[in-house]
């Protein structure tokens, strides 16, 4: 029997501004982690999805005003941001 799990990051892993974004959002993890990001409407549909280690800035110029989630993940552990964009 395999049997696996799945970890939450500490709350404080994360840094994200500016929050409410506008035209970009910046996320940064810890130094030397290698992370997947990807970013959903609150609809479910995948809006972008990158591979980054420490930091990433995603341009958000082309979304509509509105909430979105972030999922993140690293090996087996996983964390999920809501940001709000503003116009």
């Amino acid at each position: 029997m395999i049997t696996t799990s799945v970890l939450s990051f500490d709350k404080d892993e994360f840094f994200t501004y500016p929050m409410p974004f506008q035209n970009e959002v910046v996320i940064n993890g810890k130094p030397a982690e290698n992370y997947y990001l990807k970013l959903f409407d609150l609809h479910g549909k995948l809006i972008q999805e990158v591979s980054f280690t420490y930091k990433v800035t995603l341009q958000t110029s082309d979304l509509t005003t509105g909430f979105y989630v972030a999922n993140i993940t690293s090996g087996n552990r996983t964390a999920q941001i809501k940001l709000l964009k503003i116009d």
